[in-house]
């Protein structure tokens, strides 16, 4: 039996000094210091954002929360109470704080941060092992400590799981699709003392939602694919009653459990030194609680593009594009659907109805 080949693209899309001394502590500098001990940060990387600089900071519209701790990677002290850093082009080193146009301190602070007015500048404190950061950002969306209403995200606090050892930091963000495939979550950023702390924290954001497209190619020896059409459930083929059966369509469908909103809590499995040569290591993961949003069964796309026959078949730019460099896209190869992550191990699936031609004409 010939077996069909399924491809399918996802993208998802965003220095330490040794020092015991007890005048510095994390809330002030040095006697004398210049500025090199003020913790700041910094959003651009490319493997995170596809973008550095002033492109990062619109993709997180100029904007991110973030939550730092202090210790010994166990017993942790909240440093940072989820305060809101902004972008403002051109201000790199214009103050103690700021060294890639990214500024915290002078900021009114906002819920859910316990912190009451402005936010004060933070130092590095020689005394400690470790300094754990996490941030996110909800773009264009407001955010909000109670339930959501469209346009905006109900965030928690960034604060350490319980147990802190082998889950980090953890917090929670709440809405609709449209609304949470906006956010951006950082992987947790870990400095160790003595070799990394320094003034500039680097934070590596991606998207909370993913980009998935589809496309079909063939690799039946002697046939060429036409007529390739999907199944919008499960069964195969698919009844709504004893005599209801439902056709297949030309519109290519994944299968599966597509969100619709919910709560994606954040947290990282894997921390800690011992884990650094870990792929996975300080590596954001989230958890999903649809609550009142429930998920679709179904991701419609578009229609697939086909190519010319490969031989003798009878008719023309009909059949299945038949490699892998080029296949059969549903749309155009930018064609994506948005979707929200599901870590629980939903699958999806794609069922299809073809037609077999073969090229030499028979």
């Amino acid at each position: 039996m010939k077996t069909r080949h399924l491809f399918i693209a996802a993208t998802v899309l965003l220095a330490l000094a040794s020092c015991a001394n007890n005048e510095f502590l994390g809330e002030q500098g040095l006697n004398g210091s210049s500025g090199n001990g003020a913790i700041s940060f910094n959003s651009g990387s490319k493997t995170a954002t596809r973008a550095v600089g002033a492109e990062a900071a619109t993709a997180l519209n100029n904007t991110f929360i973030v939550g730092g701790y202090k210790g010994n990677g166990s017993t942790m002290t909240e440093v940072l109470d989820n305060y809101i850093v902004n972008y403002t082009a051109n201000t790199a080193s214009t103050t103690e704080s700021n060294t890639a146009n990214w500024e915290y301190v002078g900021v009114t602070a906002a819920a859910p941060s316990a912190v009451t007015g402005l936010q004060t500048i933070k130092y590095w404190d020689y005394a400690v092992d470790q300094y754990d950061f996490a941030a996110y950002s909800v773009k264009n969306k407001t955010r909000v400590t109670t339930d959501p209403s469209t346009g905006e995200v109900k965030v928690t606090a960034i604060a350490p799981h319980s147990p802190y050892t082998g889950y980090g930091l953890t917090y929670s963000l709440t809405g609709a699709k449209d609304d949470l495939a906006a956010c951006y979550i950082s992987d947790m950023t870990t400095a160790y003392n003595p070799t990394d702390f320094k003034n500039e924290v680097d934070l590596n954001f991606r998207s909370l939602a993913a980009k998935v497209r589809v496309a079909l190619y063939e690799t039946i020896p002697g046939y060429s694919v036409k007529d390739v059409k999907f199944y919008a459930s499960g069964s195969t083929p698919a009844f709504t009653g004893a005599d209801g059966y439902v056709a297949p369509t030309t519109t290519a469908t994944l299968i599966g459990s597509f969100k619709t909103g919910g709560t994606y809590t954040v947290y990282f499995p894997t921390i800690g030194s011992t884990n650094t040569g870990n792929a996975d290591y300080n590596k954001a993961h989230v958890t999903v609680d649809n609550g009142s949003y429930t998920p679709f069964t179904t991701q419609t796309f578009i229609t697939l593009n086909y190519v010319g026959k490969e031989r003798l078949e009878e008719d023309d730019d009909i059949y299945l594009a038949r490699t892998s460099a080029t296949p059969s896209f549903a749309g155009t190869s930018d064609y994506y659907q948005t979707v929200l992550p599901d870590e629980t191990g939903n699958l999806l699936e794609l069922r299809v109805d073809y037609t077999l031609v073969p090229i030499d004409g028979a």
